[in-house]
Parts: C-alpha cells; sequence; structure tokens
C-alpha cells in the first residue's frame, strides 16, 4: 500500500509557541469555530448529528437535582458525599489491535474526562497522587481530557479555579508527549485561551499528530457533538487517512459520534459524559444515560466494526455529588500490537 504521511508529518513538523511542542491552530479556522461555538451556546436548543433539539425532559430532572442538593446540604450530608463521590479508581486497560504500527506498541495513554473541577475541590491533586502512586508518570506518553471541565453549562467562564487544577495536573504529571484537551457540552469557548495560555493544547475540530520511529499517532479531536455539533465534525475525521504506518485516535466528549469514526478507519475512540450513569441504585443500568444516539454505549470497553472504543464514567460527578454503584475512574490505555486472526 501507498503511503500517504503528508498531513501528519505537516502536523508533527510545524513550529508552535506552546510549550508542549503541539501543533498551534489555524487562525482563520479558529476564527470560525469561535464564531460558531459562541452562536450555538448562545442559542436555547441544542445541535446534535441528528438535528436540533430542546431537552424539556432535562427540566423536571434539574429540578430534582436541585431539590436533593439542597437536602444533602441541609442534613449536612452535602461535604460527606462529595468526599466519598470523588475517591475515584485507577483502571489499567490494554488494547490490542493488529493495525497498530509497530512503533506504537506500548503506547500510553491517560485519560481523564468529566472533572468538574469547580465542584470538586482537590480532584485535580488526588489525581496526581492516584497515578503517581501506582506508576512513574514519565512512563505515560500522552494525556488527554475530553471535556467538561467545570459544572455550569452555559454562561461565561468564570470559573477562573479551574486553570489552577489544569495546573496541578501539568505539573504532577510528566507525559513525554504533553496533553490534549476537548471541549463537553459544559464547557465554552471562553476557556479555550486562557488553557492554551498555560501550555494545553485544545483541539477544536482540529488534528495533532505524534512520531514513533516510522509510525504516526493522528489524532482527531473534535468539539462537543451532544450540544454543540457542526458538520465540522465530520470534515475534521476525514482529514484521517488509513495507511500501514498510522493509526487513528478519535478524543471527543461523547460517545454519540461513534458511528461516523468507525466509518472513516479511526482505531480508538475516548470519550465520556455520560459518567456512567453515576448512580444505580437497583441495578449495573444506569437510570439516566444523557445520550441521544448509541446508547448502548453507556460505560467501558465496546466496538463498533473495526474500531475500538472506552467510555469513561469520568472523574467527577454532575449534579449531584453522589456515585452508586458506579465509582469515578481516571484510565491508563496501553496499546498493544496483536497478530491478525487467521
Amino acid at each position: 500500500m501507498k503511503i500517504d504521511r503528508d498531513a501528519a508529518l505537516h502536523l508533527i513538523e510545524r513550529d508552535t509557541s506552546l510549550k508542549t511542542g503541539w501543533q498551534s491552530a489555524d487562525p482563520l479556522l479558529r476564527r470560525n469555530w469561535h464564531q460558531a461555538r459562541a452562536r450555538l451556546e448562545f442559542r436555547h436548543s441544542n445541535s446534535s448529528p441528528d438535528g436540533h433539539y430542546r431537552s424539556y425532559g432535562n427540566l423536571i430532572l434539574h429540578s430534582a437535582i436541585a431539590v436533593t442538593r439542597w437536602g444533602l446540604k441541609m442534613t449536612g450530608l452535602h461535604e460527606h458525599y462529595r468526599a466519598r463521590a470523588h475517591d475515584i479508581r485507577l483502571i489499567d486497560l490494554e488494547i490490542g489491535r493488529p493495525d497498530l504500527p509497530a512503533g506504537l506498541d506500548g503506547y500510553r495513554i491517560l485519560h481523564i474526562t468529566d472533572p468538574h473541577f469547580d465542584d470538586a475541590h482537590g480532584l485535580a491533586r488526588h489525581i496526581v497522587d492516584l497515578v503517581t502512586g501506582v506508576l512513574d508518570s514519565r512512563s505515560l506518553d500522552l494525556c488527554v481530557i475530553t471535556g467538561d471541565l467545570r459544572v455550569r453549562s452555559r454562561g461565561p467562564f468564570v470559573e477562573t479555579g479551574i486553570l489552577h487544577d489544569l495546573k496541578i495536573l501539568l505539573k504532577g504529571l510528566a507525559c513525554r508527549d504533553g496533553f490534549l484537551l476537548t471541549l463537553g457540552n459544559h464547557d465554552t469557548h471562553e476557556m479555550v485561551a486562557p488553557v492554551e495560555a498555560m501550555g494545553l493544547r485544545v483541539l477544536t475540530n482540529e488534528c495533532a499528530a505524534v512520531q514513533r520511529d516510522r509510525a504516526v499517532l493522528f489524532i482527531v479531536g473534535l468539539d462537543d457533538v451532544h450540544r454543540h455539533y457542526t458538520d465540522e465534525a465530520k470534515v475534521t475525521l476525514s482529514r484521517f487517512k488509513t495507511a500501514d504506518d498510522q493509526f487513528g485516535l478519535a478524543l471527543v466528549h461523547s460517545p454519540e459520534f461513534a458511528g461516523e469514526a468507525a466509518q472513516a478507519g479511526i482505531g480508538l475512540y475516548l470519550c465520556g459524559h455520560t459518567h456512567g450513569g453515576q448512580i444505580r441504585p437497583l441495578s449495573d443500568r444506569p437510570l439516566v444515560r444523557q445520550l441521544r444516539r448509541h446508547r448502548d454505549l453507556v460505560q467501558g470497553a465496546w466496538r463498533i466494526g473495526d474500531m475500538d472504543g472506552y467510555t469513561s464514567p469520568g472523574a467527577g460527578t454532575s449534579g449531584l455529588p453522589l456515585r452508586v454503584r458506579c465509582p469515578g475512574e481516571v484510565t491508563v490505555i496501553t496499546l498493544r500490537k496483536r497478530a491478525r486472526s487467521a
């Protein structure tokens, strides 16, 4: 097969002002994205791959959450349950792929999602301690954060304490290739500039690449597709070209674009958003999924066609500081070269 690596190598070789060495954003594409995202954030309806919609059902859910949160605070149990909910675990997951280039065998990715830092005081430090207490963070190649840094889902970026939490991660985790971040449905376009000024690269329907020997990890980072979808997500996916020495990784806030990613030839899809349901009082089936499509991909490892995927239950909590039969986590994913089946 003739290998077309020009796009990936361009991403690697271009100079950048970011501390982590990632390619800087194209000014025109970024400006267009900012304008489109700002319009979507202002609208009362939401944009998904299947069209615009309104979340009338969430009005009842949000009311129930507000009453329950008030009750927990009145009884003095709010801080107790929040501390327990953020007692997260570290999951070590190995994914074997026959199409993984040999140069990427053993590549390790730390996946963090849905931290909602402003409602989880001390969570960033806990993540650093958890990871470094089990392994040398220098053995990690890449840290990816797939959205929902804050609790509020609308409004300007005033939760500047989140930047301090990100700084704790940057200083405490010595990942060889640095950090990449995509936005979730709770995040705002106003976050991007201050976050990137710290040295984290935010992918807003953009691509990045890592080279190991002659192998390329081509990374597609999509903006939130649950509430802020635009067709630029499809355009971004189309930039990945299947090749013998190239492996595709998609970073998306939710699993709701998994079908399109599989069709594009992506090998691994990492996401969150669902919190795994967060509260499962009666069985392992979540009461709330918050997915409009691919509702079966609510948590854990899954597969669509030739693409592997993982939906993390997230490090933080949403709505209520409670987790029942669904602990939070951060995930270390190790890519392995696996022989093809006969």
